[in-house]
């Protein structure tokens, strides 16, 4: 009969199968860590480009439509042109928008004594402005009808000063339903006039930012209402 073998692993044979194991398993543990980070990442950059995009999507669809629209930076400094409103410390962009009726009012003609229609102006203003690290959406009219300011023809609008309530809910309340987009580090837009047809168009830059992951939105918005 064959004698059986026994002799076992060395203590050298062991410690380096132990040593390979460890080693492949810290190079797994490692790569998978990698992948989760590296994917973390890639989420948070998505839902950043994603909310950008919405962002400025939004503001395209009013600047389309819009008959004017004006600048202000943070400092203060009102654009070349002012028409609404008269200043503001933040970066906002103000959106005039002015729709003619032709149909509303008639007047009599003391001539021929007849009634003559003559086309009447209505114009409303939106506003998106940065503060924090948001930017805020609101048009004159909502505002006004929060704050009972009066509207209409002869009335100058100002800029919303404050999202501030005396009550913390309603504050709450109102800051919720302004809000366009967060984690905004910057906001700045660039209204650009053509020398020689006078059109405008609006160059929005939105700089998105949270604790993993940035993003820049650009876009250049042409105004088809002018």
């Amino acid at each position: 009969m064959k004698k059986l073998n026994k002799e076992g692993f060395s203590l050298i044979e062991l410690l380096i199968a132990i040593s390979i194991t460890a080693f492949m398993t810290l190079a797994i543990v490692g790569l998978l860590g990698y992948g989760s980070r590296s994917m973390s990442l890639t989420q948070a950059k998505v839902a950043l480009q994603n909310q950008a995009k919405d962002a400025v999507n939004h503001i395209s669809a009013y600047v389309q439509e819009a008959s004017d629209v004006e600048w202000y930076d943070e400092t203060g400094t009102p654009p070349k042109t002012v028409k609404s409103p008269k200043t503001t410390n933040k970066n906002a962009l103000v959106i005039t928008k002015t729709t003619v009726n032709n149909s509303v009012s008639s007047t009599m003609d003391p001539t021929t004594g007849k009634a003559e229609g003559k086309p009447t102006e209505t114009s409303t203003w939106y506003y998106y402005w940065l503060e924090g690290d948001s930017v805020y959406f609101i048009s004159y009219d909502n505002y006004a009808a929060e704050k009972g300011i009066p509207t209409g023809p002869a009335v100058t609008p100002d800029f919303p000063a404050t999202l501030m309530s005396d009550d913390a809910k309603e504050n709450e309340k109102l800051i919720k339903k302004r809000v366009l987009v967060e984690n905004v580090k910057d906001f700045q837009c660039e209204v650009i006039e053509d020398a020689d047809t006078k059109r405008k168009v609006v160059r929005v830059t939105l700089t998105m930012e949270d604790d993993v992951s940035s993003y820049v939105c650009k876009k250049d918005i042409f105004m088809r209402n002018q």
